[in-house]
């Protein structure tokens, strides 16, 4: 993610979110095998992030900051028992509003 400033010499700093996103979910017992056998599955994708928020600066260093947006999110493959992987037949979609609040430290 990338976080653009708007008034970078203001204790109160607006700023915009651009990001991109590789996301990954592992699931127990998903798969299984044309012997019956039962395993873990895991799904990859593609993403990307859009939002903004604001950081206020305690002092020139540390600044407290709140950020939402959306998040794109989809997985295009997947992988199951033994390695056997592929495409999806059909995007699985994880796209949904976001917020995030923490601690920033600035060197």
């Amino acid at each position: 993610d990338i976080k653009i400033h708007l008034l970078p010499d203001s204790r109160l700093q607006p700023h915009f979110l651009i990001g991109l996103a590789f996301p990954w979910l592992e699931v127990e017992d998903i798969s299984v095998n044309a012997d019956g056998d039962v395993g873990d599955g895991s799904f990859v994708g593609i993403g990307g992030n859009f939002g903004g928020g604001f950081t206020y600066f305690l002092n020139p260093h540390l600044g407290l900051f709140a950020t939402g947006g959306y998040r794109l999110a989809t997985f295009l493959s997947a992988e199951g028992v033994e390695g056997v992987s592929g495409s999806l037949e059909k995007d699985l979609n994880a796209s949904g509003w976001f917020t995030n609040f923490g601690v920033s430290f600035t060197f």
